[in-house]
């Protein structure tokens, strides 16, 4: 009988233990939530990801708690949403032809960025999508500018296969941090004439939709803003 108690306690101690740690597990959420959207708005690009975004990753990969997950998971797909509005952080980079540019040079113009790698499948597969917008604004005061985590060697012989037709600085991979919250591939902004983020999105197809999928989503952000 005695060992039957002991057995009980166990069973009750151990079930108190799990409620406590999913407790924590649900108030560490809770925590993260009101910092997400109490703060994210005050915060932009250069601090978002070690505000927001790292915090909530961390708390990601160290809950094994379903309900935890799910929630901190749709905070994420929030990000580039409690971004807009914010102005382009400063960068200066070298292009493939080592011409150098910094965002001061894009200032009043309309900026799609694309941010890429080689071995990235969806990221490769939406180029000739890409490749439409370039074509279809070249008259228009639109710069379309990549950046690319590939070294400047991988690119030429990529180019030699394939078709990029962004401006592309090689070798991003720092200068893209800033502007990538969760550090996803592909990753596509859209920047208005006063420098503020009117589109983010990350994530791509590398089916038959990849042919379009990107232009149809873009082009008509790039319409509105040349019509204002």
């Amino acid at each position: 009988m005695k060992h039957f108690f002991i057995s009980v306690e166990c069973y009750i101690l151990e079930a108190l233990i799990k409620d406590i740690q999913m407790r924590l597990a649900l108030l560490i959420a809770a925590i993260v939530f009101i910092a997400f959207t109490s703060t994210a708005q005050q915060i932009c690009f250069e601090e978002f990801r070690e505000k927001i975004a790292d915090p909530n990753w961390k708390q990601l990969r160290a809950t094994e708690d379903e309900q935890v997950r799910d929630s901190l998971q749709r905070k994420r797909w929030r990000f580039f949403d409690m971004l807009i509005g914010c102005q382009m952080p400063y960068f200066a980079g070298q292009l493939m032809n080592q011409e150098k540019i910094t965002s001061d040079d894009l200032k009043g113009k309309i900026v799609v960025m694309n941010f890429w790698y080689i071995g990235c499948k969806p990221c490769v597969a939406e180029m000739p999508a890409l490749n439409r917008l370039v074509e279809a604004y070249k008259d228009k005061d639109v710069v379309f500018l990549s950046f690319a985590a590939s070294g400047r060697g991988d690119i030429e012989n990529f180019l030699q296969k394939r078709e990029m037709d962004f401006l592309i600085i090689p070798g991003a991979n720092e200068l893209a941090k800033p502007f990538m919250p969760t550090g996803g591939y592909p990753t596509n902004l859209v920047f208005d004439q006063s420098g503020s983020l009117v589109f983010g999105g990350e994530g791509g197809y590398v089916d038959e939709r990849a042919k379009t999928a990107i232009y149809d989503e873009l082009s008509p952000i790039i319409d509105d803003l040349l019509a204002d």
